[in-house]
C-alpha cells in the first residue's frame, strides 16, 4: 500500500490535475488522514467557501488549476476541505469534472488489509487485547508498515508518527468504505483530453497555431495571443482577478497540451511559461494580499508585454529562420 502524500507531484503544475483524480476516487480519505498527519491541526478552521473564495465559481466549472497557490496549500493543510469539496463538487459541479478520470483503484494488497479492518471494528485507543488481535494479521500490516517507513525516511518526520499515521488510516477506515460504494454508484464517465479554456482569448486560443508552418510563425502568433489582454482592460479589482486567472489558465492549457513546435523549442517554451504562470500567481496573490488596483494593472500589462516580446525574440533568433 503506498502512500499517497509521496505520489504528489513535484512539479507545482502537474499538482491540480493529479489531486482532482485522487479527489473523485476512493482514496481520498487515506490522504486526507496522511496530510492531517504532516500538517497536524490547522490554527484556524475554515469553513470550504471561506477558504476558496472569491474562487468558487471558477472551481465548479474549471477545476483546480486556476486556484492561486495560497489558496491550493490552504486545501492541502486543512485537510478535512478536501472531503466537503468532494462532495461539493459531486454534487453541482460543471460539466468540467465529468471529464476527470478518477485515480486508480486501490491495490490488492491494500484491499486485503481494508477487509481484515471492516471485520475486526478497531477503536481509536489499541490495548493489549487489540494487539494481540491484530498480531494475527500481521503479514496484511507490512505493505502499510513499509509505506510509513519510507514516508518518515523521505520526510524526515519522527518515529512517533507511524503510529500516528496508521491509527489515522484505521480511524478512515469506515468512511473509507462509504466513500467506495458512493462512487461506485456515480456513473462511470469516458476520460476526455484536457478541456479547453471556456473563455476565447489570449492562449486558450492554442487552435490556431495548427495551420501554421515552422517555429517562428507559431512563436509570433503565441506573441500576438500574449498581447491580447490589452484589448480588454479591468475597471475593477475583480475584474482583473478574473483576467489573471484567465491568462493563467491560458497557460496551463499549453503547458498540458504543448504547443507542435520541434524539440528545442518545446523546452524552451514549457520552461518559460511555467515562469510566466508562476508571475502571473504572484501578482494575483499580490492583488488579492491589498495591492492598489492602479499599480497591479500596470505590472499585468507591463507582464503581458514582456511575455509577447519574448517569444517575438524567440521567434526572430537564428535557429527558427526559414
Amino acid at each position: 500500500m503506498t502512500t499517497l502524500f509521496l505520489e504528489m507531484p513535484e512539479d507545482r503544475k502537474h499538482l491540480p490535475v493529479w489531486l482532482e483524480r485522487v479527489l473523485l476516487s476512493p482514496d481520498l480519505p487515506r490522504l486526507v488522514a496522511e496530510l492531517k498527519v504532516v500538517h497536524g491541526v490547522p490554527p484556524e478552521r475554515l469553513s470550504l467557501s471561506d477558504a476558496l473564495s472569491p474562487h468558487s465559481q471558477i472551481v465548479l466549472e474549471s477545476g483546480l488549476g486556476l486556484l492561486p497557490g495560497p489558496v491550493f496549500s490552504r486545501l492541502l493543510k486543512q485537510a478535512d476541505l478536501l472531503l466537503e469539496l468532494r462532495d461539493w463538487v459531486l454534487e453541482s459541479g460543471g460539466s468540467y469534472w465529468d471529464t476527470i478520470e478518477p485515480a486508480d483503484a486501490l491495490s490488492n494488497s491494500a484491499q486485503r488489509i481494508l477487509d481484515h479492518l471492516r471485520k475486526k471494528k478497531v477503536s481509536k485507543t489499541i490495548n493489549e487485547g487489540q494487539r494481540s488481535s491484530l498480531a494475527k494479521g500481521a503479514g496484511l500490516f507490512l505493505a502499510i508498515a513499509a509505506s510509513v517507513a519510507i514516508f518518515v525516511a523521505w520526510h524526515w518526520y519522527e518515529v512517533g508518527k507511524i503510529s500516528q499515521l496508521l491509527a489515522q488510516a484505521i480511524q478512515h477506515n469506515e468512511q473509507l468504505r462509504h466513500d467506495n460504494e458512493l462512487l461506485q454508484q456515480r456513473p462511470s464517465v469516458v476520460p476526455a483530453p484536457v478541456p479547453p479554456p471556456a473563455f476565447g482569448w489570449g492562449f486558450a486560443r492554442r487552435e490556431d497555431l495548427t495551420s501554421l508552418e515552422g517555429d517562428a510563425a507559431k512563436l509570433t502568433k503565441l506573441s500576438g495571443l500574449a498581447l491580447e489582454w490589452g484589448k480588454k482592460q479591468p475597471q475593477n479589482p475583480s475584474e482583473l482577478a478574473k483576467r489573471l486567472l484567465e491568462f493563467r489558465q491560458g497557460c496551463s492549457s499549453l503547458l498540458l497540451n504543448p504547443p507542435p513546435l520541434t524539440k528545442p523549442q518545446q523546452v524552451w517554451f514549457a520552461a518559460r511559461c511555467g515562469d510566466w504562470a508562476t508571475s502571473i500567481e504572484q501578482q494575483l496573490h499580490a492583488l488579492e494580499s491589498g495591492a492598489d488596483f492602479r499599480e497591479a494593472l500596470e505590472n499585468a500589462n507591463s507582464l503581458s508585454v514582456s511575455i509577447a516580446k519574448e517569444l517575438t525574440d524567440r521567434a526572430k533568433a537564428p535557429s527558427n529562420s526559414g
